[in-house]
């Protein structure tokens, strides 16, 4: 497993079989698991992350996010001060999506679970 904190920079990281958690960064992530869960709180950027077999859980202020999990559970919250620059796209194949947003967000969020429930 990877775990990080207070990295403030580009990061592109990967595991086949292990869980990845990020705190306190901020910059633009990306991060694959094959078979793992991913939890990020991320102050600022943006997020690319996927996982095969595992639940991804994502709390920050960014500008953008796009999250896809194919057996798992997904988890976004996103924080006062988030403006997303880009059209979030958030999916689960076998597992539900759940979205919390600032009030008066405006946004252009694309959610979707094939085997799943989704609330927002």
């Amino acid at each position: 497993s990877i775990a990080l904190h207070g990295l403030h920079g580009d990061l592109d990281s990967s595991t086949s079989d292990g869980a990845q958690s990020l705190e306190d960064v901020a910059g633009t992530v990306k991060l694959h698991s094959s078979d793992g869960s991913l939890n990020v709180q991320q102050r600022s950027g943006t997020l690319d992350a996927s996982t095969a077999d595992g639940s991804i859980s994502v709390q920050g202020a960014l500008s953008g996010v796009k999250l896809n999990s194919s057996n798992g559970s997904i988890q976004l919250r996103l924080a006062d001060g988030s403006r997303l620059t880009q059209p979030a796209e958030i999916s689960a194949s076998d597992g539900s999506v759940s979205v919390q947003l600032p009030r008066n967000f405006p946004s252009n969020i694309d959610l979707s679970a094939a085997d799943g429930s989704i609330h927002a």
